[in-house]
């Protein structure tokens, strides 16, 4: 048995009798106290809408110290009070959030830092505006940087704002390359041979297209001296345009080429609203249609008068396209000088949030069979529902979905679940207990301090030996070979060998498998095998029988996905309670990303629908995370900085920030000759779920 499990026991039992109530503020006339004053009700863009409703001190409005760097902690106003028994949790004895969150101060202090916690309630209502909240929040973080230069790290706690960045790219496709073959009339992919169009000696096409870079991207909060205020559009027709030139095979004009505009449905054709907008293709595209000279420039302007819907320009002899370097208007001065210009982070960030995941069985839905519920003394059970009647409670909730629109293997989790504030409570304590257990500790057990990795599909690819293993220089001598042997190392694993790689304790961990803002794709496996690896399932499926509506537990036939259902199940069974807390670093494609966060409007009435049942967050809070490092877009990088930071006893944030300033120094990246310039600010979605502070301990 490992100690560590005890730790938190000792956090809740004797530690908690020293924290002053979050409901008591100590008042200091000060800067720090003017600050939050002057920002509370404040409206960033003056139309009336308050970004920021309440901002104000919690638990103790002092001054900074001034020779020590400054952490702002951040907390959500609408988690710091205890709340009532909603589902089937209940706030515990064990303290508040808020006194949680003194003591992750409390810590921080201890550790060097002086750190000052801020209860804040931005604007949650109809309009979109994600990156208005956080643009006056930059406003609060730059005037802290003013005030105070040792200004350090910002911890979010609580469901913030996020950004929406939308970068304009110019890709250069070789004829080789199978998709430089395609044009796209009216969303349809359609055959042509093209001829090349020649820069600088080289062949290529030429393809401009607008598309999502990164749906959480802290960078607009944490580089705090470029100017993302004017890269923000409340909204504009961003179309995934397409623009491929070749040269005009009928023509000996050296200046002749055929052109093709084609704007709709190639990656998205809709209205998109509250973003940050990053136009890395400048160019002039002067063309003649019907007699008229035209110019194009592809920006949002442009994009809302309909242009880019134009299927297609056609042939002509007086086509020019005059390229320029991309603007990188959002960069400051200071890091445009670098040879890869990308905005550096001048404090470090991450987000420590529960709400995506903190949803229960609702248990106002109560079957036919003696009043049975989905969730008994905490265990799913099977329950009969009168088809007609669970239709009523539906509607009743007010959801769209009608719990008769049941498919087979599958979770109406519309019907079936229901937010819970006390379970989104409790799992932030649990966290903070967990990482107050780690970072105090006098002794950690051995086995804790290693390295593991898993992946699926995807080839290890040097994620342990290269990357991982670099955490710390005690596991120089830790082989491949030997890793796997000790079960900390799995390639082309199953979701039962996730389960089982889970529990073997390790405090960093790559994960590299296919994935999406819900789900990490796994190899399957049986309902037979899970369910003796990881006890009763906490996933619902539904089976219509006549006038009735049967939801038992189970698990999908061919078990593909640790998602969710997979890690509450783990969390729910006790199946990680002596395995350790753990750092992972997942490689998966936006497995940090929002799910709705570019569809669904973030208003009150989409509080269940945006983001919900989120993958990283899921693995953070119910397999004893302190952290998970990964990026919300579709890329193929490695935070190449991390583990190496780490491994010579830096924390977590500078680890990422270390990715940051090794792309800047990358002027490879800036090749327009090629689809480098595609990857020169794959930094920006990478972000950190979980506490930047974090070290990877060697006592």
């Amino acid at each position: 048995m490992m100690t560590y499990a005890k730790n938190a026991v000792i956090y809740t039992t004797l530690g908690i009798f020293f924290l002053l109530s979050a409901s008591i503020q100590i008042s200091y006339a000060g800067p720090w106290l003017e600050l939050t004053k002057k920002f509370d009700a404040y409206d960033y863009d003056k139309d009336g809408i308050q970004e920021i409703l309440k901002i104000g001190a919690l638990y103790s409005a002092k001054e900074p110290e001034p020779d020590k760097p400054l952490v702002v902690i951040l907390v959500e106003d609408r988690i710091t009070h205890t709340a009532l028994p909603i589902l089937n949790t209940v706030e515990g004895a064990a303290g508040s959030v808020a006194q949680s969150v003194v003591q992750y101060a409390n810590d921080l202090e201890a550790e060097g830092y002086s750190a000052r916690i801020v209860r804040v309630q931005l604007y949650k209502g109809p309009e979109d505006q994600d990156g208005l909240n956080l643009l006056a929040l930059r406003q609060f973080l730059k005037e802290v940087k003013r005030l105070y230069p040792k200004f350090y790290a910002l911890t979010l706690v609580g469901d913030f704002s996020s950004a929406v960045i939308a970068r304009k790219v110019l890709r250069h496709k070789a004829m080789n390359d199978p998709d430089a073959g395609l044009m796209f009339v009216n969303g349809a992919p359609v055959s042509k041979s093209l001829k090349n169009f020649v820069l600088n000696g080289n062949p290529f096409a030429v393809q401009v297209s607008t598309a999502q870079s990164g749906d959480v991207a802290d960078i607009v909060l944490s580089d705090l001296d470029g100017d993302w205020e004017s890269r923000y559009i409340k909204k504009a027709k961003m179309t995934g345009l397409m623009v491929i030139l070749m040269k005009n095979p009928t023509s000996n004009l050296n200046a002749a080429y055929a052109v093709r505009m084609f704007g709709k449905d190639i990656i998205e054709n809709k209205v998109r609203v509250d973003f940050f907008y990053l136009d890395d293709s400048p160019f002039v595209l002067n063309f003649y249609t019907s007699g008229t000279k035209m110019s194009f420039r592809g920006d949002p302007a442009e994009l809302l008068t309909g242009l880019a819907d134009v299927t297609s320009i056609g042939e002509c002899a007086k086509c020019t396209l005059l390229l320029k370097p991309p603007a990188n208007a959002e960069v400051s001065a200071s890091d445009k000088l670098n040879p890869n210009p990308i905005s550096i982070p001048d404090i470090l960030v991450s987000r420590i949030n529960a709400r995506h995941v903190a949803f229960s069985p609702d248990l106002t839905l109560v079957g036919k069979d003696q009043k049975k519920k989905l969730i008994l003394n905490g265990v799913p059970q099977t329950v009969t529902f009168d088809s007609a009647n669970l239709d009523v409670k539906v509607k009743e909730k007010q959801q769209e979905k009608s719990c008769l629109s049941f498919a087979p293997d599958t979770d109406d989790f519309d019907c079936l679940w229901s937010p819970d504030l006390s379970l989104e409570q409790k799992l932030l304590r649990e966290y903070f207990a967990r990482n107050h257990a780690y970072r105090t500790a006098l002794t950690l057990p051995a086995s804790l301090m290693r390295p593991a990795s898993i992946s699926f599909d995807l080839a290890d690819g040097g994620l342990y030996e290269n990357n991982i293993k670099q955490g710390n220089p005690s596991w120089a001598n830790l082989s491949f070979d030997e890793a796997k042997t000790l079960g900390l190392v799995v390639e082309q694993a199953t979701t039962v060998q996730l389960a089982r790689w889970l529990t073997v304790p390790a405090i960093l961990r790559g994960v590299k498998a296919h994935s999406t803002p819900l789900h990490s794709t796994f190899g399957g496996s049986s309902s037979a095998e899970a369910f003796s690896t990881m006890g009763k399932s906490w996933k619902f499926s539904a089976t219509i029988q006549g006038s009735e509506t049967i939801v038992s537990p189970n698990y999908s036939a061919s078990l593909t996905a640790a998602d969710f259902y997979f890690y509450r199940t783990l969390y729910e069974n006790k199946k990680l309670e002596n395995s350790g807390p753990r750092i992972y670093v997942h490689e998966g494609c936006e497995s940090t990303s929002l799910m709705g966060n570019t569809t669904v409007t973030k208003g009150v009435d989409a509080d269940t629908l945006f983001g919900r049942r989120q993958g990283a967050e899921s693995l953070l809070h119910f397999t004893n995370g302190l952290a998970v490092v990964g990026r919300s877009v579709v890329s193929y990088d490695w935070p190449d900085g991390v583990s190496n930071a780490l491994g010579i006893g830096e924390t977590l944030g500078h680890g990422l920030k270390a990715y940051f300033l090794k792309s800047s120094q990358n002027a490879s990246l800036t090749n327009v000759a090629d689809d480098s310039l595609v990857s020169a600010k794959n930094a920006y979605p990478w972000v950190i779920y979980g506490d930047w502070s974090l070290t990877i301990r060697n006592r």
